[in-house]
């Protein structure tokens, strides 16, 4: 069942991966287009994005206190890779991301430790994080 799970993520993940690169290569044709044709590349339409209109409004954080499971419950209910950890003083203190959970829990297992989170957990996670949040983005002009 994990396998499976795991596999589809991989899946996912490739076909995303594939897109940024099918979008990377029209890039690349297209400067290399306007370098053949003298176009300057202030001359190419473009519509700037600014970090203001990318990133996620709300911020999702979690104290140094918490324990791993309670962030990995808060990564799969707002579908986010990255918690930033914050002081009581609302000061950064770090950031927690799924690999470091991952790595955390293969830790656990060669260890022989006993285990905060299960495959099965770490599974679902993944897969939340991995679905689209259907967000768009607005360039600013």
């Amino acid at each position: 069942m994990i396998r499976a799970k795991l596999a589809e993520i991989a899946i996912r993940i490739f076909a995303v991966e594939s897109m940024i690169y099918r979008c990377a290569g029209l890039m690349y044709r297209a400067a290399a287009a306007a370098r053949r044709t003298g176009a300057k590349c202030s001359e190419c339409p473009r519509a700037p994005v600014s970090v203001s209109s990318a990133m996620s409004p709300k911020v999702i954080s979690c104290n140094p206190d918490a324990d791993v499971l309670a962030a990995e419950v808060m990564m799969r209910q707002n579908k986010v890779r990255r918690l930033p950890v914050l002081r009581p003083d609302r000061r950064l203190a770090g950031i927690i991301s799924l690999d470091d959970i991952v790595r955390e829990a293969h830790r656990e297992y060669i260890n022989k430790l006993a285990r905060e989170i299960s495959d099965a957990e770490i599974a679902r996670t993944m897969a939340a994080v991995s679905e689209p949040r259907h967000r768009i983005i607005q360039a600013h002009t």
